[in-house]
């Protein structure tokens, strides 16, 4: 109600908007807040939201197309929408999914090799019908919580190459195995808010 106000003062602010979207999504309104969820590509700009050389995709057939998506915010949300991935290829079969991220992201991704062609950051634009934010997915793919896909384990598969798989401590009683992450990515201006001190765990 505070946002609706708001924008009704101030027609069009979107920092309003970036909020009242929010709002929409936590409380489960999902088809209303990822409507106006697409206001974070205003609301952030460029560089985070280039102006792509592609019509933006809207639900068209991409059957014997090329869409462009590109990844968006931070690892966690990046991870979080990959699953949506395999969905748009199974829905598309003879589409082509050029998806750009960093190179850490191929690393973890590599297991979705089959469904989508890498592309390196600081590339030129490259030939494709359509472009897309990957957030963007949920709201085009007709997403609600209570339809949202189960993970494909193919992150899972990927973390347990890497790992080596039996490189975890084998228990010879039955236990239960607990694993702690007290930090995010240090890099990320705004960890301090998401961590917890080790020694407070």
């Amino acid at each position: 109600a505070a946002f609706d106000r708001a924008l009704l003062l101030t027609p069009g602010d979107v920092g309003a908007r970036w909020n009242r979207s929010n709002v929409l999504l936590e409380s489960g309104q999902w088809e209303r807040g990822l409507d106006e969820y697409e206001v974070r590509i205003q609301h952030r700009g460029p560089p985070n939201y280039p102006k792509m050389p592609y019509p933006m995709w809207q639900g068209e057939d991409l059957n014997d197309k090329t869409i462009f998506i590109q990844a968006e915010q931070g690892i966690g949300d990046r991870l979080l929408a990959s699953r949506f991935l395999p969905i748009l290829k199974e829905k598309y079969p003879t589409c082509t999914i050029l998806y750009l991220c960093n190179s850490q992201m191929h690393a973890m991704m590599w297991d979705f090799r089959h469904l989508v062609t890498f592309l390196p950051e600081g590339i030129p634009w490259p030939k494709a019908d359509y472009g897309l934010f990957e957030m963007s997915l949920i709201r085009l793919l007709g997403v609600t919580p209570s339809t949202v896909p189960p993970d494909p384990g193919l992150l899972l598969k990927r973390a347990r190459v890497q790992s080596g798989e039996g490189s975890v401590l084998k228990m010879t009683v039955p236990a239960l195995k607990v694993g702690l992450c007290w930090t995010g990515n240090p890099d990320q201006d705004r960890n301090f808010e998401r961590s917890i001190p080790l020694e407070l765990l």
